[in-house]
């Protein structure tokens, strides 16, 4: 089987491509790389260099493609518009381009900020970039098209997100209490449930079209969030009233000087898809709780 596999640079990504580079299922992986390389080797593996936020076409040695896996896209643009341009026109080409090659399984990595369909508060423009490549991806014919909704991935080494936080109360012994808004709730994902329910689906990839809700064991207020973090570092509580902060930040994004992009903050607060893991018999519910992580 020949992979085209996207977003494969990231620590999470590395993870499933290790797993898929030891399959004596898959013959290659070609990973879509733009600004950075993979750091894995393997004879199975090749990069194929392609940017989403440009016209491209798809080296013609590629050959045919069994199976695209695809988990680039942008998360945090200072420009709205730029998530139309990557998450929803650029992937729509790299999907279009597949299909040509003969793909009809497709693993598709989207997030539970599309919220529900009929949504009171909307996530942002990222999260109606990856619902509407979503909605796109569902009109057409796939042998197995399988989406995945994640909650907030932690413990891969990323630098946004959670993992942000718990940076904080690792490093410094503080961490942030958001108060003041119920709307903001997490459901910690670790990585590595996050991987094994993955790799789970990629060895056995479903027919017809199938979409998954990945969410960790337990929900988290913004001050709960800040209890556990605090317990587990003996990191100190720093109460911030939502409605004040987000006030400031909207005032420092008018003029340039946010530290944060706009639609961090209305993903916080927006309607999100799931806040529990799809039942299947392929994986086992998340069952790492944040308190209980490395």
């Amino acid at each position: 089987m020949n992979v085209l596999f996207s977003g494969a640079t990231s620590p999470l990504a590395s993870e499933v491509l290790a797993h898929l580079l030891r399959s004596s299922n898959v013959d290659q992986v070609s990973c879509v790389v733009h600004r950075r390389r993979v750091a894995l080797e393997s004879p199975k593996l090749r990069q194929v260099v392609v940017d989403l936020e440009s016209r491209f076409t798809l080296d013609p040695a590629l050959g045919k493609v069994d199976l695209l896996i695809h988990f680039a896209s942008l998360t945090h643009a200072r420009n709205a518009d730029a998530y139309q341009v990557v998450n929803v026109n650029g992937s729509l080409g790299l999907v279009e381009q597949s299909r040509d090659r003969g793909c009809r399984q497709m693993l598709y990595l989207s997030t539970r900020c599309v919220g529900p369909h009929m949504p009171t508060r909307s996530c942002g423009p990222y999260g109606e970039s990856k619902r509407q490549l979503e909605d796109a991806l569902q009109r057409w014919q796939w042998d197995s098209l399988v989406i995945l909704r994640p909650a907030e991935i932690y413990g891969a080494g990323g630098t946004e997100g959670l993992d942000q936080f718990i940076g904080l109360a690792r490093r410094f012994h503080v961490v942030p209490m958001l108060i003041g808004d119920r709307r903001i709730r997490f459901a910690p994902l670790y990585y590595k449930d996050f991987v094994k329910a993955t790799t789970s689906l990629l060895d056995s990839m479903p027919a017809g079209a199938h979409t998954y809700e990945l969410c960790g064991p337990e929900i988290l207020s913004g001050a709960g969030l800040a209890r556990t973090l605090s317990k587990k570092f003996g990191a100190l509580p720093i109460p911030l009233w939502y409605p004040l902060l987000a006030k400031v930040l909207a005032g420092l994004h008018a003029v340039g000087a946010s530290p944060v992009v706009s639609d961090q903050m209305e993903r916080l607060v927006g309607d999100k898809s799931s806040e529990v893991t799809s039942a299947r018999a392929a994986f086992r519910s998340p069952s790492t709780r944040l308190c209980d992580s490395p």
